[in-house]
């Protein structure tokens, strides 16, 4: 070694060479005690970054073109429908004129179209639904609402007038473990574990609810009509504000500081989460359909004095917030009479999951193409909607290998039918 360094030039004593490898560690140990770890360095010692090196805010605004309205296939951000096979978002919509777009309609589509329902136009964003059952669409935006230091905001601008009351909005934010496909007012069946939930009662006000071990407690204080803060209106949008907090949450419209939701709650135990946002609907021409006595009936005539709203969205806001990748699949119908394969535009980072919705006895995947197989595992839900029930499960893989960019699908068929799959997409969060 002397010879070697000797060679060099630098040092010609091992001694000296030895204290000064010794001074270099101890000045770089007191250096990262006080600095943040390099990536590479903190995933070896711990494989849970640091939140709040990647902490910052996030906005869209939805600028830009068209002038009339046209579907939307969100880039990065998770579209999730509802995923019966029975539902169509296509039927039409030629008699509903949509305000706030130039005073355009939304077209009828041909054929069965799960993504037809939620357009852009005119600077913001537009949901709608005309189902003869229940439909939903929930949109999730990449970053997570991070409260680890104290209170998160998230803003959106929004209509307020209903034309049914039986289409609703809904809000939600679950911890990412604990995050469902299916969040949505939905038979009772697909709750969280744990989360917050913001939802519309009948077209005309707000309720909350925290979730615990999927029990859900309402934290309204406030709740009045929204025709008694605002004049509703399809063409205005308003701002209204979810604050959250670990031990607090509000909700309401800081503008006319009037708040459905502003209380203690007990500690959530979580201070992260995936924020959902969307529009639900159940028959929403039925309060407008008569039989021939005059009686409301599903098969009755439609009088045309109602029928389903179109929500405007605009300005969503998180603050703070945690960037994260979500990669959509290029399919969102998988059964045993489709293509079982599913393609993704990017590949996969290194611990990402698959997550998808399903309905099956079970669920397989293969990102080797079909050399090996692993069966998909259901997200925590109540134990009322076992695998092989009647009504849609969130499935998810963790951890799948990193680069992929295709996965196959098989399932076996439940009781009352084929198995299939829809809402297929990876998350790439840097929490886990």
């Amino acid at each position: 070694m002397k010879k070697l360094i000797n060679q060099v030039g630098v040092i010609n004593t091992l001694p000296l060479l030895l204290s000064v490898i010794a001074i270099g560690i101890i000045s770089f140990l007191l250096v990262t005690s006080t600095a943040p770890f390099s990536k590479g360095l903190f995933k070896a010692l711990n494989p849970k970054p640091v939140s709040n090196a990647a902490t910052t805010s996030f906005f869209e605004n939805f600028d830009g073109p068209p002038t009339t309205p046209q579907r939307w296939v969100p880039p990065g951000w998770d579209l999730t429908l509802s995923p019966d096979n029975d539902l169509a978002f296509t039927k039409d919509y030629s008699s509903f004129p949509v305000p706030n777009c130039g005073g355009g309609t939304l077209f009828t589509t041909p054929g069965y179209e799960y993504e037809y329902g939620v357009f852009k136009c005119s600077n913001h964003l537009m949901t709608k639904i005309n189902e003869g059952g229940y439909g939903f669409m929930l949109l999730t935006p990449p970053a997570l609402v991070d409260f680890s230091q104290g209170e998160a905001v998230i803003k959106w601008d929004i209509s307020t007038l209903s034309s049914s009351g039986r289409d609703w909005q809904e809000f939600w934010v679950s911890p990412p473990d604990y995050s469902l496909l299916l969040d949505a007012e939905r038979w009772g069946q697909n709750k969280p574990q744990k989360g917050i939930q913001i939802k519309m009662e009948g077209g005309s006000s707000f309720t909350g609810w925290v979730y615990n071990n999927f029990n859900g407690t309402e934290i309204t204080t406030n709740p009045a009509d929204i025709s008694q803060i605002v004049v509703p209106s399809d063409s205005r949008l308003d701002t209204f504000e979810l604050h959250i907090s670990r031990t607090h949450i509000k909700f309401g419209i800081p503008q006319k500081n009037y708040w459905w939701v502003d209380t203690d709650v007990a500690d959530l135990g979580w201070d992260k989460g995936i924020f959902h946002f969307g529009q639900s609907s159940y028959r929403p021409k039925l309060p407008c359909t008569y039989n021939s006595s005059g009686q409301e009936d599903i098969n009755g005539i439609w009088n045309g004095s109602c029928g389903p709203s179109t929500w405007h969205f605009d300005n969503i806001g998180i603050n703070p917030a945690i960037p994260f990748t979500i990669i959509r699949g290029d399919k969102n119908l998988l059964n045993s009479e489709t293509s079982n394969q599913v393609s993704f535009p990017q590949s996969a980072p290194a611990g990402s999951r698959l997550r998808f919705t399903g309905t099956a006895n079970k669920i397989e995947v293969s990102f080797d193409n079909g050399v090996n197989w692993i069966r998909a595992s259901i997200m925590p839900q109540p134990a009322t909607n076992p695998e092989g029930d009647e009504h849609p499960d969130d499935y998810f893989v963790p951890n799948i290998p990193p680069g992929t960019k295709s996965v196959l699908f098989r399932g076996e068929r439940w009781w009352g039918g084929d198995w299939t799959v829809n809402n297929i997409a990876i998350y790439a969060i840097n929490f886990y």
